[in-house]
């Protein structure tokens, strides 16, 4: 590439480390980007109240003083029910969204939130907010003390990110923060108390293999809270959580050593509290006053029928892992970059073959990097919807050379100008000129097309999607905004040889593919979307033969019930091969896209489709694409290029001096930047000094340990990517040079811009 000036765009991450302003056990979805908000959702262990109570295990009512909320929330974080939930910014968050985000965050420690008991009449009843296992809290305040009860208003027009900030106000998180803490929720079970091992330090130690006290307990709520609350028992009765209803009945307690009266205080509703069974006294019987030899029945002692029988252990069920899957390799579902440089030079040879009928190159001078994003956006709408009508210039282009065709942006002589100065002469000029700030144009707007979000919302995974309208009819104005969004995306990985992200992988196979290409092998989809596939477990896990499990908590029948909405009655056992692959291609499309079947085909979805598969010339992206590689190895190629070591980074960078003093010291203080340059990118996490200045305790803490953090973060502003560039002889050139001042009689050295080629 060509010399360019480059600039960092950073986004936020969840914090995940032991600051002082983090729980140290919050788990955390996929990174964020610029359109979410990270929410703190404390999950209260205990069902609402009245609802789906179990009578063994009857609710607790949430209240607490202003000074014990912190320490509440502590010990949930201790048990693993702070968690770290994306909400888009702006509109409704999709209630099966979140759901999944939570049943996963939870699973991932062993914990289980329990699913709705009826049946669903329709996907559409399945994905209202008032149908998930989970119910928003809301506080009422008196004097220092908050009762949280059902929100009372939430419902699915507006669920989402503003109602979360009205309850902040009410209730601020008591986080301790030296910058502004995370937005702050307490959500709770709907339909009974959540699941989970009592094998913790911190519960009361039981008498019972390592295997029982592993798995998921109804009285793991008890244990969790059992010195928050008074007057609460966290034993199991016997050792094991109490059958519910008993399957043997507890023995009348009439023995005068049992009855007693209680106080109006216990018999309340507030204060009821899960009694431990005591075996029967027996009678006192007066012998005194008889014969001597007079027999006196003893009672029976008591025997195993006076005890609760404990419930059968539950099964461990194996489920598919990440590491159970081989990586990616070369040759096996991927292609090498040699094979996208073949793509992109058929592309531009075939753009360069229609120079006669559009002999003008392509030119834009953009004010900034934002502008340029907007102004490329603006052009490539109105080429779509009139493009024999002159280009009106948005704010922020200073000129635009209009192409005659989008073709033309595929050809080699193109500009992109950033930024003004003022020349020798007296001009004005870029400050940026070349395929540095082409790269940043595109990568941003790529990033800023994901934030509206009439047309564009994260999946459970954490990539991007699109929206597709379910009007039955054409809406012309979204159908042009998404066949420019396919141009966008089809110039963007032409351009860089990189993905579009945040934009998923699944998209651009939907789109190259079709449904058929939606069998993904479960070692790309483990590669390049690992929590996907950690959803997608559980059905990848069965084969064809294996019959559908029917025990209500087996992880499948949880997939079915919750993530993708069916009843597991409706899988026949066993099934063909091609059915049982028919069925996993529509459980992917569900969970990497938020599909159904039905939208191939629709208006937008076939816009998406025209504007990626845009032809150039006397062949098309698509055709070009396939005509080398099968299309999911090229794409997989255009993700899989995340730096995985320091190597990845290190072995790619060189310095080369433009400008050397008379003393000829340079190359000497070159090599020291270089050598320091080297040495700054074997560290890890963020340097110890700028922790609480430059970098915020959070994010410092976040990134505190990771070995590649410095590397990635510096491939990213040299090429405004995460991602490595798809050359295998990529180069970041640092030139340096003299200075005309000195200290103390040594003449300095600056960098004066940086080479990326490739």
């Amino acid at each position: 590439m060509d010399s360019a000036q480059r600039t960092l765009h950073t986004g936020s991450s969840p914090s995940r480390g032991r600051g002082r302003n983090s729980f140290p056990g919050a788990a955390s979805t996929s990174r964020p980007f610029s359109n979410d908000v990270v929410v703190r959702v404390a999950m209260y262990p205990y069902v609402v109240r009245g609802s789906f109570e179990t009578p063994s295990h009857p609710s607790r009512r949430l209240t607490v003083r202003n000074d014990q909320l912190l320490d509440l929330l502590t010990l949930l974080d201790d048990h693993h029910l702070i968690l770290d939930i994306r909400f888009p910014r702006n509109g409704v968050a999709s209630p099966t969204a979140i759901t999944a985000a939570l049943t996963t965050a939870l699973a991932t420690n062993n914990l289980l939130l329990p699913p709705s008991p009826h049946a669903m009449a329709s996907s559409v009843a399945a994905g209202q907010l008032h149908k998930q296992p989970f119910v928003l809290l809301s506080p009422t305040r008196r004097t220092v003390t908050f009762t949280f009860n059902e929100h009372p208003k939430i419902n699915d027009n507006n669920f989402g990110f503003a109602e979360i900030e009205k309850l902040n106000k009410n209730l601020p998180n008591p986080e301790p923060s030296a910058g502004k803490p995370k937005p702050f929720v307490i959500v709770a079970p709907k339909y009974g108390n959540i699941r989970g091992p009592i094998d913790s330090q911190h519960f009361a130690s039981q008498a019972l293999p390592s295997r029982v006290l592993s798995l998921p307990h109804i009285c793991f709520a008890e244990r969790v809270l059992a010195g928050f609350f008074e007057n609460l028992d966290p034993r199991c009765y016997e050792g094991f959580c109490p059958e519910d209803p008993p399957s043997v009945p507890l023995p009348a307690a009439t023995s005068s050593g049992l009855i007693r009266r209680r106080s109006p205080s216990e018999s309340s509703p507030e204060r009821r509290i899960r009694q431990r069974q005591s075996e029967p006294s027996p009678p006192q019987t007066a012998v005194s006053i008889l014969p001597a030899d007079v027999s006196v029945p003893q009672p029976p002692s008591p025997g195993p029928a006076f005890r609760m029988l404990p419930p059968p252990p539950l099964p461990i069920y194996p489920v598919l892992r990440l590491q159970d899957v081989g990586p990616l390799v070369v040759g096996d579902n991927l292609v090498s970059t040699s094979d996208v440089f073949s793509w992109q030079w058929t592309l531009q040879r075939s753009a360069e073959s229609i120079v006669e009928a559009h002999p003008h190159p392509f030119i834009m001078h953009a004010r900034s990097i934002d502008d340029g994003a907007a102004g490329l956006w603006c052009l490539l709408q109105h080429m779509i919807r009139s493009p024999t009508v002159p280009f009106p210039l948005p704010d922020g282009i200073i000129m635009c050379d209009y192409p005659e065709s989008i073709a033309q942006l595929f050809r080699s002589n193109r500009t992109m100008r950033v930024g003004t100065r003022v020349l020798h002469n007296g001009n004005t000029g870029a400050l940026s000129i070349g395929p540095g700030p082409e790269r940043a144009v595109y990568r941003k707007a790529v990033e800023l097309a994901v934030t509206d979000h009439h047309y564009w919302a994260a999946a459970s995974t954490g990539m991007y999607v699109p929206v597709f309208s379910i009007a039955p009819v054409e809406i012309p104005e979204r159908c042009i905004a998404f066949t420019a969004y396919g141009t966008l995306l089809a110039l963007h990985c032409y351009y860089l040889g990189q993905a579009p992200l945040p934009v998923s992988i699944w998209i651009l196979v939907a789109l190259t593919s079709g449904r058929e290409g939606m069998l993904i092998p479960t070692n790309v989809l483990a590669a390049l979307d690992p929590d996907a596939f950690t959803v997608l477990a559980p059905w990848l896990t069965l084969s064809p033969n294996d019959p559908i499990p029917t025990d209500i908590f087996h992880p499948l029948v949880q997939f079915l019930i919750n993530v993708v909405e069916i009843q597991p009655s409706n899988i026949t056992s066993p099934r063909t091969a091609a059915v049982h692959d028919e069925w996993t291609r529509t459980f992917m499309i569900k969970v990497l896209l938020t599909w159904t079947v039905e939208f191939f085909g629709t208006p937008e979805y076939l816009a998406l489709q025209r504007g990626w598969n845009r032809t150039v010339g006397n062949t098309s992206v698509v055709e070009a694409l396939v005509r080398h590689q099968p299309a999911l190895s090229m794409l997989a190629c255009l993700y899989d290029r995340k730096v995985r070591n320091l190597a990845d980074v290190v072995d790619h960078l060189e310095h080369k001096v433009v400008r050397a003093a008379d003393d000829e010291t340079t190359p000497c203080f070159s090599a020291l930047f270089f050598l320091s340059v080297e040495r700054y990118l074997h560290g890890a996490g963020h340097p110890l000094e700028l922790r609480g200045g430059v970098v915020a305790n959070d994010e410092w803490d976040s990134r505190h340990g990771d070995p590649l953090f410095r590397a990635a973060l510096l491939l990213e502003a040299c090429t405004d990517s995460s991602l490595r560039p798809a050359s295998q002889n990529w180069r970041i050139m640092f030139h340096v040079a003299s200075t005309t001042e000195s200290s103390n009689g040594v003449q300095l050295i600056k960098l004066t811009y940086l080479d990326i080629y490739g």
